[in-house]
């Protein structure tokens, strides 16, 4: 931090790619890339040479105004770009991002539609307002009315003790903030946190 808005340097994805390696060689399961703030053209690369399977995008099919300045969709380069590396990795893409706002206010439900049909999202994300910022529940529920066959994924703010609630609305969670020491984001990750919530989670899988 601060983060750069889009391209970040060489030697960022040349670290990134060999850390996900790494993971992918020692884990068996899924696994993601995401740069922030918002190099989709890197993440994709890095995937399609590291066997990691899918992708987050933070800023996909709107345009954002963010500390990083503005900045503008990239589903009409990400999606041509995937397709020349003839590669099969999921995108993930938020929808209303944290730490943004933008350009043109569209309720949420409009920019899911958008972002799944016409930019060929693979699966979207909800956001709080900011990093470890509770998702709005009822966002979600519109977000599934609107595209009930595209899986939907809370982004933030997910907890011990809300997970088996947004569990309920959403196809999954990703956990960041709250797995580490004090709840801090900036903090290392504390096991004892993770797997208080994972206890709660396999009570519902």
């Amino acid at each position: 931090m601060p983060f750069k808005p889009t391209h970040v340097d060489p030697q960022t994805i040349a670290a990134i790619a060999i850390a996900v390696k790494e993971i992918v060689d020692s884990i068996d399961l899924p696994i993601g890339v995401n740069i922030l703030r918002n190099d989709a053209m890197g993440a994709m690369a890095i995937a399609s040479v590291t066997g990691a399977q899918f992708i987050r995008i933070n800023v996909y099919m709107e345009t954002m105004v963010t500390d990083q300045g503005i900045i503008n969709a990239c589903a009409h380069e990400l999606v041509r770009y995937r397709k020349a590396l003839g590669v099969d990795i999921k995108i993930l893409a938020d929808i209303h991002v944290k730490h943004a706002i933008s350009i043109v206010p569209r309720a949420i439900e409009e920019v899911a539609m958008d972002s799944a049909e016409r930019g060929m999202a693979d699966g979207l994300i909800i956001t709080g307002l900011r990093t470890g910022a509770e998702v709005d529940l009822k966002e979600i529920a519109k977000v599934k009315g609107a595209v009930p066959d595209t899986p939907i994924f809370a982004g933030s703010g997910v907890n011990a003790t809300n997970v088996m609630e947004v569990l309920e609305r959403c196809d999954g969670a990703i956990v960041g903030t709250d797995f580490k020491v004090e709840g801090k984001a900036e903090n290392p990750v504390d096991k004892r946190r993770v797997k208080k919530l994972m206890e709660f989670v396999r009570e519902i899988r």
